[in-house]
């Protein structure tokens, strides 16, 4: 029971799992087994506890095969500099690797700001397929140059984003002369090489684009890049000096 934080420090396991979660009041909280693959399951009926992961705080479990995260929680918070990472790490060869989720459930809201970011890589010299991104919330709040982003930098796939959400926000928030005013805050899809970027697929019932923020599925090199499908029932985009965008870039 208890809320969990992870303040300047950080987890580790590459090619391995990280879940987290908790009840904020009484209840079982159940392992599965499957193979020597472990994961937890939560009851219904009691409600789950908040995690922050801040200041330079961290988990990573990119590797070369199966990584993964978990994170069931009421809230969750990652900010200042905070990330979460999973992918194919730089020197794998087996085209047959396959990186994990990143899969989050939340009951309440998801906050990631102030340059922090959810990440699901393939490195540069790395072959295989990425991992997806996969989150359930009831509202998802991404500002100040943060991002959620499956990308590919070599041969492999980039994994898919998924999203449902009653609300999402997408807010840029962050001034910087050196970016002439333009924040990367938002959501990514990419490939900067001969892989295929992913898709990013979104359900809400309210989505906002405000001042620089992004929702884009994009090429820089020979790779095919992503669709973006949105199922929402109002859009909102709002910015100056057309710095909002909701594009697929060929």
């Amino acid at each position: 029971g208890g809320n969990v934080t992870i303040d300047g420090g950080g987890l580790t396991a590459l090619d391995g799992r990280v879940e987290l979660g908790g009840l904020a009041g009484k209840g079982r909280i159940g392992l599965n087994v499957d193979g020597n693959n472990l994961s937890l399951s939560f009851p219904t009926g009691v409600e789950r506890s908040d995690v922050t992961i801040a200041n330079n705080g961290s988990i990573r479990v990119i590797g070369n095969d199966g990584g993964s995260i978990a994170i069931n929680v009421r809230n969750l918070e990652i900010t200042n500099e905070s990330f979460l990472f999973a992918g194919i790490d730089t020197g794998n060869v087996s085209e047959q690797s396959k990186a994990g989720n990143i899969d989050i459930n939340a009951t309440g809201v998801i906050k990631l700001n102030d340059i922090s970011f959810i990440h699901n890589y393939i490195f540069l010299g790395a072959k295989g397929q990425g991992g997806d991104i996969n989150i359930s919330t009831k509202t998802l709040q991404v500002e100040g140059i943060a991002e959620i982003s499956t990308s590919t930098f070599d041969l492999g796939a980039s994994g898919d984003i998924t999203i449902d959400a009653q609300n999402i926000q997408l807010i840029g928030g962050i001034k910087d002369s050196s970016l002439s005013g333009f924040s990367l805050s938002g959501l990514f899809t990419t490939t900067e090489s001969t892989g295929n970027a992913g898709n990013l697929n979104i359900k809400t019932n309210t989505l906002l684009v405000k001042d620089g923020a992004q929702v884009s599925a994009s090429t820089f090199g020979d790779g095919v890049s992503g669709d973006i499908t949105i199922e929402a029932q109002d859009i909102q985009l709002i910015g100056e000096n057309q710095m909002v965008y909701l594009a697929v870039c060929l």
